[in-house]
């Protein structure tokens, strides 16, 4: 009789009375290729640099990582439990949805939270809406959350809120804190930690006076707004774009007077306070324009009064933008996202009135924008961002 045969009657004549005692211990020496554990009392950063498949154990928390990109520097750990936390680099670009914030629809500003996927093509859902009827502000985003910073309600009365929602479940804006200066028709900048809100019309000193400074708002603390520098001009109706060590103020009129445009692309950091400095032109002058952000190019769009002209240009070299593409119809005071990939232009008014129109312009390659579906509203004055 075999040994294995042997060896299977024995484990079979075996009765579970007869199971008693402790089992011997176990020599793991042996063992290979099972992946290392780190056991901590915090969660794992994006700098902490361990191997792929490294298992980190947060001892506080009990919740489990594992590392699913060993990049130096800029590791993505990924939640093994509900699929949600993940700890990676941040990016401003999002990948599940744009979102719309307010509008000014006819004679009234509106309160609503729209969002469009990113995966598929097709017309936006209201989600969720912001404290007040209000137009003119700046969107921003965090990790978490989507801002509404600024603006004005119906009765001309400048906001000077700011407003944040949860990205995981898109409920009702609240208020956590206000602006430095209080302003509308500015725009908005996001880092990691940071949401820089550029320009604007200045409510203290008269709703047609225009605005230079760059105030921040610290996200993790929803702390009020602090001025940290000032732009080479005056202006108002301008956009903003993203790098992933600066912000940009681009376009805008600087004269409440005769409502002169400019083409000025403005530069500053993210990481230190500092004033902006002129690096180049936009092809075209214009106000009221839309800006989406890849990670190497700024995109405007929209505008008056070259409201159809996509501009590109470098982020890393101070340089002027080039015509790229055309937008489906001359617009103005649109929202704008960005994907990784794409970038989209929800839409505010036309030469026929208010619009709610989305279009999407491509980052891998030049070319004209496509309308892949539609808002729940119409209006203009817009602010947008990205999840």
């Amino acid at each position: 009789m075999s040994i294995q045969k042997v060896s299977k009657t024995l484990i079979d004549s075996l009765s579970s009375s007869k199971l008693t005692g402790d089992l011997p211990a176990l020599d793991g020496s042996a063992l290979t290729n099972v992946p290392s554990a780190v056991k901590s009392a915090a969660d794992p950063a994006t700098d902490s640099n361990k191997s792929l498949g490294t298992i980190w154990i947060n001892t506080t928390s009990g919740v489990v990582y594992s590392c699913t990109d060993a990049t130096t520097d800029a590791n993505v750990w990924t939640n093994v439990g509900p699929g949600t936390g993940d700890v990676q680099p941040y990016s401003f670009a999002g990948t599940i949805k744009g979102f719309s914030m307010g509008c000014e629809s006819g004679s009234s500003e509106l309160t609503t939270i729209e969002h469009y996927s990113y995966s598929s093509d097709g017309d936006a859902t209201d989600a969720a809406d912001l404290t007040v009827g209000v137009e003119g502000g700046a969107g921003g985003r965090s990790i978490t959350h989507a801002y509404y910073l600024g603006g004005k309600n119906s009765s001309s009365t400048f906001i000077p809120t700011i407003q944040k929602f949860s990205f995981a479940s898109v409920a009702n804006s609240t208020d956590v804190a206000t602006l430095k200066e209080q302003r509308k028709e500015c725009a908005g900048a996001s880092s990691e930690t940071h949401i820089f809100v550029t320009g604007g019309s200045a409510a203290q000193v008269g709703s047609n006076a225009l605005a230079d400074d760059i105030q921040k708002v610290a996200t993790a603390s929803d702390a009020n707004g602090v001025r940290t520098g000032d732009l080479s001009n005056n202006h108002t109706q301008g956009t903003a774009h993203t790098s992933e060590t600066h912000g940009f103020a681009v376009g805008g009129y600087t004269s409440a007077s005769s409502a002169s445009t400019t083409d000025v692309i403005e530069r500053y950091s993210l990481s230190s306070d500092e004033n902006g400095s002129d690096v180049g032109d936009m092809t075209v002058t214009r106000r009221a324009c839309g800006g989406m952000s890849s990670s190497t190019h700024g995109y405007t769009s929209a505008g008056y009064p070259n409201g159809n002209v996509i501009d590109k240009y470098q982020f890393s070299a101070s340089a002027n933008a080039t015509d790229v593409g055309d937008l489906t119809t001359n617009n103005q005071a649109c929202g704008a996202s960005s994907s990784k990939t794409n970038g989209y232009k929800a839409d505010g008014g036309n030469s026929g009135g208010d619009s709610n129109q989305i279009e999407k312009i491509s980052f891998s390659s030049d070319g004209n924008a496509a309308d892949i579906g539609n808002l729940t509203n119409s209006g203009g004055n817009r602010a947008g961002t990205q999840h």
